[in-house]
């Protein structure tokens, strides 16, 4: 009963764990959207190997995830990512469940990594 409430009270707290995608493998592609040229916020887009699974119907481009670098941990996910696609080390991404930084890409809401 104990296990049950905790898990209740986990995703209640954290509620995209439940409804959002999830991709896991390396990174294959790294797109950075340039203000200068584009006219919009600096963004980063990135595809994963891996399948993405439970994608919302907003991310119509499979496996591909969006970073929005105007802000604190847009910039510190942009370096994680960054990282793991020149090393070649598996990345982990859970989205947020919205496409609210890219129209067709879920944007991300955690990363891990692994060698």
């Amino acid at each position: 009963m104990r296990s049950y409430l905790i898990a209740a009270l986990l995703l209640f707290i954290f509620p995209q764990v439940g409804i959002s995608g999830e991709a896991v493998g390396t990174s294959t592609q790294l797109v950075l959207l340039d203000p200068n040229n584009t006219g919009l916020d600096p963004r980063l887009l990135f595809s994963v190997s891996g399948p993405h699974v439970n994608r919302p119907a907003c991310a119509t481009v499979p496996s591909r995830f969006a970073i929005d670098l105007t802000t604190k941990s847009g910039q510190e996910f942009a370096s994680v990512v960054k990282m793991a696609h020149a090393t070649g080390m598996q990345i982990n991404v859970i989205g947020r469940g919205t496409c609210t930084i890219w129209g067709d890409t879920e944007s991300v809401a955690t990363l891990f990594i692994s060698p």
